[in-house]
Parts: structure tokens; C-alpha cells; sequence
């Protein structure tokens, strides 16, 4: 998940070992696995939508709309974990 500078916090209070030491091989292989997996990234493909859902509903509000929050999903329904641990043994 991208994270806007914004969202971070500092590391500063972070607790990071100033050296750490590894055997050549052990770099060697991340070094291999980042290039493999490493890729050009494209800015463009990205998009803050919740930034632009924020932004829609500001201009509704200028617009003088009314904004109504909408429902929240019905919570499903709560399974009992010790009926389905039973059910479970018994099938095994």
C-alpha cells in the first residue's frame, strides 16, 4: 500500500542497529531477488480515491447539496467457535 508523506512517521525513534553484517552470499541473493522482482514504476497507474471521493463530496457541499452518509453493512451474523471446533472433531 502507498503511503503519502504525510501518513509517515518519523524513524527517528526507531530502534535500527547502525551496522548489520552478512556473509557475501546472503546479499548476494537479495540483491538477485530485487532485481527480479524490481519494476519501473509508474506514477500515472495510481490514484488516491479517496482523496477524490473527499474532493466530490466537498464540491457537493459548495454546490449547496445535502451529503448523507451512507448505510453501514449489516453485520453477518456471529458464529459460535466452540459448535464449529466440535463439528469439526467430530468430522475428523
Amino acid at each position: 500500500m502507498l503511503r503519502f508523506r504525510d501518513e509517515l512517521r518519523s524513524d527517528a525513534k526507531l530502534d535500527v542497529p547502525d551496522e548489520v553484517k552478512l556473509e557475501k552470499k546472503q546479499l548476494e541473493l537479495a540483491k538477485e531477488l530485487i532485481n527480479k522482482m524490481a519494476d519501473e514504476f509508474r506514477y500515472e497507474q495510481y490514484k488516491d480515491e479517496y482523496a477524490d471521493k473527499v474532493m466530490g463530496l466537498v464540491e457537493r457541499k459548495i454546490q449547496g447539496k445535502r451529503i448523507v452518509a451512507p448505510r453501514a453493512p449489516k453485520a453477518p451474523p456471529v458464529k459460535d467457535l466452540m459448535d464449529a471446533l466440535r463439528k469439526s472433531l467430530k468430522a475428523a
